[in-house]
């Protein structure tokens, strides 16, 4: 499932050994992004020393990384939790479109994509081609990010520029658990739906 990730959408945590750091102010040193990379502390001494919590970097070709971005793709919770105290902006995207969330979702790291969720990610928030972080976790089969985004309100109606829902992503890349976890959540607000409407009616 990895691979299909990795070619469908690149990571800052595919990107070791192609950093460059932005321009100006905003420039990012490499040591810097690997120890991001790492979930090394170093990034903090960087930061305390004047560095900008949202500055970025470019890897492989594409812009707009921070690394708030590059910790949410290697599962590193404490660090995001320690940039976002320092400011770190929740919602930024690459220039692909992805935030942070984003790439905790195509990585499968549930407790980021919680952390993130809680400190005001956009659930719905779509790259380009349309891709929510529901439809990337769909895409790359990681259940247990999909079942988080879920719990916390994700859409599951929204649809890629392709007409395609997360639904029928997980049925076409085989990704039976996410197939499922789906359809349970599709049932639940169906019947949810119904007792509601009976309610309504008997009143």
């Amino acid at each position: 499932a990895s691979g299909k990730g990795a070619a469908a959408a690149p990571t800052a945590a595919s990107s070791s050994g192609g950093v460059e750091s932005g321009a100006g102010e905003d420039a990012v040193p490499e040591e810097v992004v690997e120890a991001a990379m790492q979930g090394d502390e170093a990034v903090l001494a960087w930061l305390d020393g004047g560095g900008r919590v949202d500055a970025t970097f470019t890897a492989k070709g594409e812009s707009g990384f921070t690394l708030l971005m590059a910790a949410a793709a290697y599962g590193h919770e404490r660090l995001a939790v320690a940039l976002l105290q320092r400011g770190a902006s929740v919602n930024l995207r690459d220039s692909e479109g992805r935030t942070a969330r984003l790439h905790a979702a195509l990585s499968g790291h549930e407790r980021v994509t919680e952390l993130l969720v809680r400190c005001g990610a956009e659930i719905d928030q779509q790259a380009c081609r349309g891709y929510t972080a529901l439809m990337i976790a769909a895409f790359v089969d990681r259940p247990a990010a999909l079942r988080c985004l879920l719990r916390a309100g994700a859409d599951t109606k929204l649809r890629t520029v392709a007409g395609r829902t997360a639904l029928q992503i997980a049925k076409k890349e085989g990704s039976a658990e996410c197939v499922r976890a789906l359809e349970e959540h599709a049932a639940a607000e169906a019947a949810a739906e119904a007792a509601a409407n009976q309610a309504a009616w008997a009143a």
